[in-house]
């Protein structure tokens, strides 16, 4: 056999098997498919110290809103409020907007898997992390 010849065996061997499930219609027990052909990312919000309450697509306020998957592209809206009266709203950080963005809502567009911090500093303003 030919080296090309060779090659092709191996790579037929790794990859044979794969292809045929593919082919079929059969998908690997780790694989999701969508619609769109993607798996759909997941948006994850870091509340630090958890000072804020936080709502994400509308849903009620949560300390910890749990890791939501959404449809690719999709404009996300977020609130958050100060968690207790020793709080005041604060800011998120990688949101669609750049930079320290201070409204208590914002939005944040699902192109990849987004992980969006949030803090709701002491009424005198000290407590969140230096960037």
């Amino acid at each position: 056999m030919q080296r090309n010849d060779l090659i092709a065996a191996a790579l037929l061997l790794a990859f044979g098997t794969h292809v045929a499930a593919h082919e079929s219609g059969a998908a690997a027990t780790s694989d999701t498919i969508f619609a769109n052909g993607f798996e759909n990312p997941t948006l994850t919000i870091d509340n630090y110290l958890a000072w804020c309450e936080v709502s994400v697509d509308g849903a009620p306020l949560a300390i910890n809103p749990p890791p939501t998957q959404f449809t690719q592209g999709t404009v996300v809206p977020l609130s958050a409020e100060p968690a207790s009266s020793a709080f005041i709203c604060g800011y998120w950080r990688f949101t669609d907007v750049s930079g320290h963005d201070t409204s208590p809502n914002t939005t944040v567009t699902m192109t990849s898997d987004r992980t969006v911090f949030v803090c709701c500093p002491f009424t005198d303003g000290t407590g969140c992390p230096a960037d």
